[in-house]
Protein backbone atom coordinates (compact mmCIF):
# COMPACT_ATOMS: atom_id res chain seq x y z
CA UNK A 1 0.00 0.00 0.00
CA UNK A 2 1.49 3.33 -1.02
CA UNK A 3 2.66 5.36 1.95
CA UNK A 4 1.47 2.75 4.44
CA UNK A 5 4.08 0.04 4.88
CA UNK A 6 3.13 -3.12 6.74
CA UNK A 7 5.58 -2.06 9.47
CA UNK A 8 2.97 0.47 10.63
CA UNK A 9 0.73 -2.43 11.69
CA UNK A 10 3.05 -5.32 12.52
CA UNK A 11 6.30 -3.50 13.31
CA UNK A 12 8.11 -5.48 10.60
CA UNK A 13 7.89 -6.24 6.89
CA UNK A 14 9.47 -8.25 4.10
CA UNK A 15 11.54 -5.35 2.76
CA UNK A 16 14.12 -5.74 5.54
CA UNK A 17 13.55 -9.47 6.00
CA UNK A 18 13.78 -12.19 3.41
CA UNK A 19 14.27 -15.94 3.62
CA UNK A 20 16.11 -18.22 6.01
CA UNK A 21 16.57 -21.90 5.14
CA UNK A 22 14.43 -21.35 2.07
CA UNK A 23 14.76 -20.11 -1.51
CA UNK A 24 18.48 -20.90 -1.39
CA UNK A 25 19.11 -18.41 1.42
CA UNK A 26 20.97 -19.38 4.61
CA UNK A 27 20.24 -23.04 3.87
CA UNK A 28 22.73 -24.06 6.56
CA UNK A 29 21.52 -21.31 8.93
CA UNK A 30 20.71 -21.90 12.56
CA UNK A 31 16.94 -21.26 12.22
CA UNK A 32 17.20 -19.78 15.73
CA UNK A 33 16.75 -16.33 17.21
CA UNK A 34 19.58 -14.56 18.98
CA UNK A 35 18.35 -12.92 22.20
CA UNK A 36 19.07 -9.19 22.57
CA UNK A 37 17.06 -8.06 25.61
CA UNK A 38 16.61 -11.01 27.99
CA UNK A 39 15.27 -8.76 30.78
CA UNK A 40 12.09 -8.06 28.76
CA UNK A 41 8.85 -9.58 30.09
CA UNK A 42 8.57 -11.69 26.93
CA UNK A 43 11.55 -13.75 28.17
CA UNK A 44 10.41 -14.08 31.79
CA UNK A 45 11.09 -17.58 33.10
CA UNK A 46 13.22 -18.64 30.13
CA UNK A 47 16.63 -18.22 31.81
CA UNK A 48 17.99 -16.84 28.52
CA UNK A 49 20.92 -14.43 28.44
CA UNK A 50 21.92 -11.83 25.91
CA UNK A 51 23.51 -13.59 22.94
CA UNK A 52 21.80 -16.93 23.59
CA UNK A 53 19.98 -18.64 20.72
CA UNK A 54 16.72 -20.55 20.85
CA UNK A 55 14.39 -22.43 18.53
CA UNK A 56 16.94 -23.86 16.12
CA UNK A 57 16.21 -27.50 16.93
CA UNK A 58 12.66 -26.97 15.65
CA UNK A 59 13.58 -24.53 12.86
CA UNK A 60 11.43 -21.67 14.17
CA UNK A 61 13.07 -19.13 11.86
CA UNK A 62 12.37 -20.22 8.37
CA UNK A 63 10.75 -19.77 5.09
CA UNK A 64 9.63 -16.15 4.87
CA UNK A 65 10.91 -13.70 7.45
CA UNK A 66 9.94 -10.13 8.20
CA UNK A 67 12.22 -7.50 9.68
CA UNK A 68 12.80 -3.80 10.02
CA UNK A 69 15.65 -1.51 9.14
CA UNK A 70 18.13 -1.77 12.00
CA UNK A 71 21.08 0.14 13.36
CA UNK A 72 23.25 -0.60 16.35
CA UNK A 73 23.03 1.51 19.50
CA UNK A 74 25.02 0.65 22.62
CA UNK A 75 25.74 -2.78 21.14
CA UNK A 76 22.08 -3.64 20.53
CA UNK A 77 19.94 -3.55 17.38
CA UNK A 78 17.28 -0.84 17.30
CA UNK A 79 14.91 0.20 14.51
CA UNK A 80 15.72 3.29 12.45
CA UNK A 81 11.95 3.93 12.07
CA UNK A 82 12.51 5.10 8.47
CA UNK A 83 10.51 2.10 7.24
CA UNK A 84 7.39 2.84 9.30
CA UNK A 85 8.31 0.73 12.32
CA UNK A 86 6.55 2.31 15.34
CA UNK A 87 8.66 4.44 17.68
CA UNK A 88 7.95 2.15 20.65
CA UNK A 89 9.10 -1.03 18.85
CA UNK A 90 11.62 -3.11 20.84
CA UNK A 91 13.85 -5.62 19.05
CA UNK A 92 13.99 -8.78 21.16
CA UNK A 93 15.65 -11.22 18.79
CA UNK A 94 17.08 -11.47 15.28
CA UNK A 95 18.18 -14.07 12.76
CA UNK A 96 19.77 -13.30 9.37
CA UNK A 97 17.50 -13.34 6.32
CA UNK A 98 18.06 -12.44 2.70
CA UNK A 99 15.97 -12.05 -0.42
CA UNK A 100 16.12 -14.72 -3.07
CA UNK A 101 17.58 -13.86 -6.46
CA UNK A 102 14.94 -12.00 -8.43
CA UNK A 103 13.12 -10.54 -5.41
CA UNK A 104 14.78 -7.19 -6.06
CA UNK A 105 12.79 -6.98 -9.29
CA UNK A 106 9.79 -6.20 -7.10
CA UNK A 107 11.66 -3.91 -4.72
CA UNK A 108 14.01 -2.07 -7.05
CA UNK A 109 15.00 0.60 -4.54
CA UNK A 110 16.98 -1.94 -2.51
CA UNK A 111 20.27 -3.62 -3.46
CA UNK A 112 20.21 -7.21 -4.66
CA UNK A 113 22.78 -8.39 -2.09
CA UNK A 114 21.20 -6.83 1.01
CA UNK A 115 21.08 -9.04 4.11
CA UNK A 116 18.27 -8.33 6.56
CA UNK A 117 16.85 -10.15 9.55
CA UNK A 118 13.88 -11.97 10.89
CA UNK A 119 13.05 -9.61 13.75
CA UNK A 120 11.13 -10.73 16.82
CA UNK A 121 9.79 -7.74 18.69
CA UNK A 122 6.99 -5.94 20.44
CA UNK A 123 5.48 -2.48 20.55
CA UNK A 124 2.68 -0.71 22.35
CA UNK A 125 0.64 1.99 20.67
CA UNK A 126 -2.89 1.94 21.98
CA UNK A 127 -2.56 -1.85 22.28
CA UNK A 128 0.38 -4.22 22.37
CA UNK A 129 1.57 -6.03 19.24
CA UNK A 130 4.03 -8.94 19.31
CA UNK A 131 5.63 -10.21 16.13
CA UNK A 132 7.72 -13.33 15.71
CA UNK A 133 8.98 -12.08 12.33
CA UNK A 134 8.84 -15.63 10.94
CA UNK A 135 6.20 -17.90 9.47
CA UNK A 136 7.58 -20.89 11.37
CA UNK A 137 7.16 -19.96 15.06
CA UNK A 138 4.60 -22.77 15.35
CA UNK A 139 7.35 -25.33 14.67
CA UNK A 140 8.65 -24.63 18.17
CA UNK A 141 5.21 -25.19 19.66
CA UNK A 142 4.80 -28.43 17.74
CA UNK A 143 8.22 -29.57 18.95
CA UNK A 144 7.49 -28.55 22.56
CA UNK A 145 10.50 -26.22 22.65
CA UNK A 146 10.40 -25.00 26.28
CA UNK A 147 11.53 -21.45 25.38
CA UNK A 148 9.05 -21.01 22.53
CA UNK A 149 6.30 -22.43 24.72
CA UNK A 150 7.18 -20.12 27.63
CA UNK A 151 7.40 -17.01 25.44
CA UNK A 152 4.03 -17.87 23.88
CA UNK A 153 2.54 -18.35 27.36
CA UNK A 154 4.01 -15.04 28.53
CA UNK A 155 2.42 -13.26 25.58
CA UNK A 156 -0.99 -14.87 26.02
CA UNK A 157 -0.95 -14.25 29.79
CA UNK A 158 0.07 -10.58 29.41
CA UNK A 159 -2.22 -9.72 26.52
CA UNK A 160 -5.29 -11.52 27.85
CA UNK A 161 -5.48 -9.34 30.99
Amino acid sequence: MVGRPENLLTGVGFLFGGYHRSHGQFIDGSAAFEVHRPEHWIFEGTKLNRGDHFGGADTIVGYECDGCELMMKDGLPVPTHRDGTPSSFTVLGTCPARWAPGDSVWYDEFPKDRVGNAVMGVYTQGGTVFTAGTTDWAHGLRGNDPVVTRITKNIIDRLSK
